[in-house]
């Protein structure tokens, strides 16, 4: 959030990506992407080189940055509700 990272779960949802931070966070943050709204996932890498973040562009150009485990697994999950959202 900013230059402020934020600990918390991701949860995808038939119709949504959501973000909800942990209660120990200094910011207290939460976010929902709704599907049809997302036009990009990509893998990022955190601090230049570590391979363990993701990317992802709104329709409106908004990029929301995420650290994962199994970026790859969530990456298709993620394009795979895009799919079926645009396909609905």
């Amino acid at each position: 959030m900013g230059k402020d990272s934020v600990g918390g779960w991701m949860y995808l949802t038939e119709s949504e990506v959501i973000f909800a931070s942990h209660n120990v966070n200094r910011l207290i943050h939460s976010l929902s992407i709704s599907l049809d709204k997302i036009n990009d996932v990509r893998f990022s890498f955190v601090l230049g080189f570590v391979p363990n973040g993701l990317s992802i562009t709104t329709q409106a150009g908004l990029v929301e940055k995420f650290v994962v485990n199994n970026r790859k697994n969530w990456t298709r999950k993620i394009e795979e509700g895009v799919l079926a959202q645009k396909t609905a």
